[in-house]
């Protein structure tokens, strides 16, 4: 796990290859226009001061040695291979690029020695992945299966035609709860926390398309079927495919429905205005603009838009109170923020999913803020007072 707080001294395009080299996802090309970056004496001052300030502490910053990052991505450059820096740096990772992952081994010392909270509170408040509610499948004769967490898969490819048009089913994710669900026509659709898709129980050759409706996200393995279309119908988009890998992330809360593609092609279409569309090849990702009703595209690390599925939080340039309600998906958790000073900050890091201590104590060592976990909320404390000394 590791995080770090954007540094406003180095610039965007600068601060990314850096995030790229420290996270093990920097090409060749970006390796070098990094080396030609601190070449420069004055960037590479810049770049030392990065790697400080984003350690977060004198404790783990003794363990650091930024001159070995230096040269280990002139090495890199050399030999244009990704084995040296696995074999090498995560070996030894507080050697070579610890700055992150440092606070894996010290996340405790970290928070002790910023003073962020006194020792031992909130010890026997613990709010761990999975503590979660049932994930619930309602039927068309309004039944409603419930599924404990000891399941995580679901398989509608018995099913058998009831009615012409198809019998509908739903199915809810708590917050806290991934689960995958496998249709009729051997579709494998993952479901994200928080989510709710509708699809037919069997899909009937009477159907033009294979059309499922989705609220949250989801990655969809789709069977292919020339004759029969899959669609997505996703707040504000549709999605249509013959057969392929994707990701939809359509909260109704978020300000963008993006559309990720790792694999095949989709086109990605306005449901407002179909005249509004973009088709999207594989690492590209379709995002549109709930303000603005802009639809564009860009390429992507996919990575970092489906790794929640291997149970994985990436933030990129995030917004404080985005990643707030990201971890309160993720968690089941209720989380209030009285400080105001910090939710303009914006963070770029990856933590894996693990007991939400943990990644609130390396939050608050970045950000100097207080909080306290009340049974399954947390609080994070107002602003804090100046102290005026009178003479």
């Amino acid at each position: 796990m590791w995080v770090y707080r954007c540094n406003e001294v180095v610039n965007k395009q600068i601060e990314n290859l850096l995030v790229k080299f420290l996270a093990d996802q920097a090409n060749q090309d970006e390796l070098r226009q990094l080396e030609l970056w601190i070449g420069n004496p004055e960037n590479e001052k810049l770049f030392y001061e990065f790697i400080r300030t984003n350690a977060l502490a004198n404790a783990a910053i003794k363990k650091y040695n930024s001159e070995n990052a230096k040269a280990n991505i002139l090495l890199r450059i050399k030999q244009g291979k990704k084995s040296f820096f696995k074999r090498h740096v995560r070996r030894n990772a507080l050697k070579y690029v610890a700055v992150m992952a440092v606070l894996i081994a010290s996340s405790y010392l970290i928070y002790n020695s910023l003073g962020a909270q006194k020792e031992g509170e909130n010890q026997d408040q613990k709010i761990a992945y999975g503590h979660t509610e049932d994930v619930l499948i309602a039927l068309a004769d309004g039944s409603v299966k419930k599924i404990g967490p000891e399941k995580e898969t679901f398989s509608f490819l018995n099913s058998s035609i009831t009615k012409d048009h198809g019998e509908q089913v739903e199915v809810t994710t708590p917050k806290g709860r991934i689960f995958k669900v496998t249709l009729s026509d051997s579709t494998v659709i993952t479901l994200n926390a928080n989510t709710k898709i509708k699809f037919p129980k069997y899909f009937t050759n009477s159907q033009e398309h294979r059309v499922v409706s989705l609220v949250g996200e989801a990655y969809f393995d789709v069977s292919p079927d020339e004759h029969k279309p899959f669609l997505v119908n996703a707040d504000y988009v549709h999605v249509k495919v013959l057969g392929t890998e994707f990701n939809v992330s359509a909260y109704s809360e978020d300000l963008f429905v993006n559309t990720t593609l790792v694999e095949g092609s989709v086109n990605v279409v306005d449901s407002k205005d179909t005249l509004n569309s973009v088709i999207i090849e594989p690492s590209y990702q379709a995002s549109f603009e709930k303000s603005t009703m802009d639809l564009t595209n860009k390429r992507v690390n996919t990575l970092d838009y489906t790794s929640w599925m291997q149970k994985r939080m990436i933030f990129i340039d995030t917004p404080f109170e985005h990643l707030l309600t990201k971890i309160e998906r993720t968690y089941n958790v209720e989380i209030e923020n009285k400080n105001q000073q910090i939710k303009s900050e914006r963070f770029t890091g990856e933590f894996d999913i693990e007991d939400i201590e943990t990644i609130f104590k390396a939050l608050s060592a970045s950000l100097h803020f207080e909080y306290e976990i009340e049974n399954n909320k947390i609080i994070i404390k107002g602003d804090q007072p100046v102290i005026q000394h009178i003479n």
